[in-house]
C-alpha cells in the first residue's frame, strides 16, 4: 500500500486548473468547471492527478479514465479487474490517495468544532472520547477510522457508524469489531497529516504499516516526484 498526500498550492489561479484539463477526460474537465468554489475545483483536479500520478508510478504507462466505473455507492474502481484499487479524500488544505493491491479506503478530516453526537458512536466509543484530554481530535480521528473502513468496503455511508466499533491503539493500528467480533481480514492505521488533520486508511492483506509521502501540485502537473 501506499499513502500520497498534497497540501493545495498557496496561490490559486483560474489558469492552473485549466493546466489540468489535458490529463483528464472532457467530461471531468466539465465537471471540474461546475465547481463554484475554485478550492473545490482545486481539491477535485488534485485527487484526479494523484490517481493519474500513482498508476504511471506503479506500471510505467499511461492511465485512461475512460477505464473507470462506479459501484451501486459510488465507489469508483476499473473496469478490467486490475489489482490498481485507489481511493480519494480531502478536507481543507489537504488532499489525499491510497492505493493498494486490494480494496482500499482512506478518509482524511480536518478538525473543527462538531456536535460528535452519540448516533455516530458505539458506547464504547464515545466514552473513549468523552474521557480523552482532547475529545474533538479524539472524535475525529475515529470518525476517519470509521469511514475509511466504510469506504474500503465499497459502501460508504449506507452503513451507520455506530453498527460497528473501532478500537485505535497507541502507536495508531485500528481494530474494528462487528457484533463483537475482531474483524481479522480488514485492517488499517490512522495518521496526523498535521495537528488538525487526522487521516485513516482501511484494507485487506496490509503486511506492513505505510509511511505517508508527500508530492506537490507542481510536481503532480509535471508527473515528477
Amino acid at each position: 500500500m501506499e499513502i500520497w498526500v498534497c497540501r493545495l498550492p498557496e496561490v490559486r489561479r483560474e489558469q492552473d486548473i485549466a493546466a489540468v484539463f489535458p490529463y483528464l477526460m472532457k467530461e471531468r474537465s466539465i465537471r471540474l468547471q461546475r465547481f463554484y468554489h475554485l478550492e473545490d475545483r482545486f481539491r477535485s483536479a488534485i485527487g484526479d492527478l494523484l490517481i493519474r500520478f500513482l498508476y504511471r508510478k506503479y506500471y510505467g504507462t499511461e492511465w485512461n479514465w475512460e477505464w473507470i466505473r462506479r459501484n451501486r455507492f459510488g465507489k469508483p474502481y476499473l473496469w478490467n479487474d486490475s489489482p490498481f484499487h485507489f481511493n480519494v479524500s480531502h478536507a481543507g488544505e489537504w488532499v489525499a490517495c491510497a492505493v493498494h493491491d486490494t480494496p482500499v479506503g482512506i478518509d482524511i478530516e480536518q478538525v473543527k468544532p462538531i456536535d460528535y453526537a452519540e448516533a455516530f458512536l458505539t458506547n464504547n466509543e464515545y466514552r473513549t472520547v468523552a474521557l480523552n484530554g482532547t475529545p474533538l481530535r479524539k472524535f475525529y480521528q475515529i470518525w476517519t477510522a470509521k469511514e475509511s473502513f466504510l469506504k474500503a468496503r465499497g459502501i460508504g455511508l449506507s452503513q451507520s457508524l455506530a453498527s460497528f466499533e473501532v478500537e485505535i491503539k497507541q502507536e495508531g493500528q485500528i481494530d474494528i469489531y462487528e457484533d463483537g467480533d475482531l474483524l481479522d481480514w480488514m485492517s488499517g492505521n490512522t495518521y496526523w497529516v498535521e495537528t488538525d488533520y487526522p487521516l485513516s486508511v482501511s484494507a485487506e492483506s496490509v503486511h506492513e504499516i505505510p509511511v505517508i509521502q508527500e508530492i506537490t501540485y507542481q510536481s503532480l502537473l509535471s508527473g515528477q516526484e
